[in-house]
Order: C-alpha cells, then sequence, then structure tokens
C-alpha cells in the first residue's frame, strides 16, 4: 500500500468516523419533529454529502472511482449551499472530505502509471 493510499484511507475513515457520529449525535439530541423538517434545498445537499460519504467507501476498493464520486459530490455540495445562501460556504470538514478524494485520485494515478524505462 503507497503513502498516498494510507492517508487517503486513513483520513476518509476518520471524516466518515467524524458524520456519523455528528449524525447520531443529533438524531440522539434533538426532538423528533412531527413532520419532515427539511426544506428541498436542504434534502439536496444532504443528497449530495452522501454522495460524497458514498465515494469514500468506494474509493478503498475502486480509487478511482470513488475519487470521482467524492470530488463531485463535494463540488455540488458547495456551489448548492453557496447559491443558497448568496456567500462560499465550505468549511475544514467539507475540505478534508474533498481532500481524501483528491488523494485517491492521485493514489490510483500513481498506481495505474506505468513504470519508467
Amino acid at each position: 500500500m503507497k503513502n498516498y493510499q494510507l492517508l487517503a484511507r486513513i483520513l476518509s475513515g476518520m471524516m466518515l468516523l467524524l458524520v456519523i457520529s455528528i449524525m447520531i449525535g443529533d438524531i440522539l439530541i434533538g426532538p423528533i419533529p412531527d413532520e419532515f423538517p427539511f426544506t428541498p434545498i436542504e434534502v439536496l445537499l444532504f443528497f449530495f454529502l452522501f454522495m460524497s460519504l458514498i465515494g469514500l467507501i468506494v474509493a478503498w476498493r475502486r480509487e478511482m472511482l470513488g475519487g470521482i464520486f467524492t470530488i463531485s459530490g463535494m463540488v455540488l455540495f458547495t456551489l448548492t449551499n453557496s447559491l443558497d445562501s448568496g456567500n462560499l460556504r465550505f468549511n475544514w470538514v467539507f475540505a478534508a472530505i474533498a481532500l481524501s478524494g483528491f488523494l485517491f485520485l492521485f493514489s490510483a494515478y500513481r498506481n495505474n502509471k506505468p513504470p519508467p524505462q
């Protein structure tokens, strides 16, 4: 296993654990709503976030596909969130998720590159 692949796997595992723990904490602490509490934009944002998280999981087996899914999901998430709010909204968690996607892509590129002659 190459250094980039190992770093990508560690970072993606940490990001998956962080997002899952935040979701579990929010479910356990937050009140149970009587009706569906999300706007259509928030549902779209959740979809793009889950697309990125699924990309992180897929990247453990197929780095190129998972990296593309992760980066695409984060770009769409950031664009949707920024257009909805009117300013650029991007924090370190989203940056770390996107970074792990780029690391998976770089690792796939390095693994598929032919050896020098």
